[in-house]
């Protein structure tokens, strides 16, 4: 549950409220499809993995009516086209759509080798989900606007087709044994949502470091690839060229709010046998009980070396109740202030001026505070 991330709530349509909903249109491949059997070095046995359609037809019980559309397949020889009309039709004649997209982990195929699209041992030749999910999300959207999707996969995947034209739009990897009851009891609101995202999902395949930097970086010259971005990786490339994700590491939502009040620093300056603690007061501001992941950058004014605009050097998860206030506190000491140097072949920490950054996400700062470090 905690692991799963909501990227996308407008107007409140999470969560679901099973007392006011007559029928749920179940939509997608990875609706009824298990994932623990799959993967390369990621297969396990499990004892059990219950799918994203079991889950609901717990919650729904008999008071809910399921209407369940395949949506696409991954078989070449599937008529995709009627697929879709078939979700179509589900969402047309129920009061929600729900959409279950993305990739799989697939067991091996009957020539011994793995047919799916997150595995290990191959690259893909595309960023873009397969098997017409796009042209499905659109015409299903376009047929029931209470639409929300739920991307299952490993990595990130093109989502810009359709990311702005959804209302609500969840993120999960593959969650294991209770990934379904944990989807249900996410869109049903027993969980309230506290994920957030382990990397930056682009909008653009040309925004990634790998492929901005010519053919270099990607696909490589003579079957030589050079890795020139350096520390520039992940949300630290972002933020060097100003280059805004679709959606930012650390990033995630909740069915309520949360505001940060103040940043205490326990001193103006430091030395390299010292500490600083920097506290963090914040409060639930919204109506229900929710759990939000703080989040220290540090940034260094002035260095020697180009280094990242900030780093990310801790975290916290601090779960409050409606109207609940909260205080995380994070030590900072010589390590979260240093950086490897090449000539010294170790890490030092430069004297000067460095800024706390606290937030919510790598783009969503909230408060700073400066110190020195002597």
């Amino acid at each position: 549950e905690e692991g799963i991330v909501l990227l996308k709530n407008r107007n409140n349509l999470l969560p679901l409220d099973s007392s006011r909903i007559r029928s749920i249109a179940v939509i997608g491949d990875n609706a009824n499809r298990k994932h623990a059997h799959g993967g390369g070095s990621s297969y396990i046995k499990a004892k059990y993995e219950v799918t994203p359609l079991e889950g609901l037809k717990k919650v729904a019980g008999s008071k809910i009516r399921l209407n369940i559309a395949q949506g696409y397949s991954m078989s070449d020889s599937a008529d995709y086209k009627k697929l879709i009309k078939e979700a179509v039709s589900a969402a047309s004649n129920s009061d929600v759509a729900l959409v279950f997209a993305g990739l799989t982990h697939v067991a091996l195929n009957n020539n011994n080798k793995w047919n799916g699209w997150d595995n290990e041992g191959f690259d893909n030749n595309t960023w873009e989900l397969p098997w017409h999910q796009y042209e499905l999300i659109q015409a299903v959207v376009k047929a029931n606007p209470r639409t929300i999707v739920t991307v299952i996969s490993g990595p990130a995947y093109s989502l810009s087709a359709f990311a702005d034209k959804v209302p609500a739009l969840l993120y999960t990897s593959y969650a294991g044994m209770e990934a379904g009851n944990a989807l249900a009891s996410v869109l049903f609101g027993k969980t309230n949502p506290s994920g957030r995202l382990a990397f930056s999902y682009p909008a653009n395949l040309n925004d990634c470091a790998a492929h901005a930097q010519g053919k270099r970086q990607y696909p490589g010259v003579n079957h030589v690839v050079q890795y020139s971005e350096g520390v520039f990786t992940g949300y630290r490339w972002y933020d060097s060229r100003g280059i805004n994700p679709l959606f930012c590491f650390g990033y995630g939502l909740s069915y309520t709010t949360f505001s940060y009040d103040s940043l205490i620093v326990s001193k103006p300056e430091m030395g390299s046998t010292d500490s600083i603690v920097a506290t963090v007061h914040l409060r639930n501001t919204g109506t229900r009980d929710g759990a939000e992941v703080v989040q220290l950058y540090i940034h260094d004014d002035v260095a020697s070396v180009i280094r990242p605009y900030k780093e990310l050097k801790g975290f916290d998860k601090i779960f409050l109740r409606a109207g609940e206030k909260g205080v995380v506190r994070f030590i900072i000491t010589k390590a979260e202030l240093s950086f490897w140097d090449k000539k010294k072949k170790g890490f030092i920490a430069e004297p000067g001026s460095f800024t706390i950054m606290v937030g919510s996400s790598s783009k969503d700062i909230w408060l700073e505070k400066s110190f020195s470090y002597k």
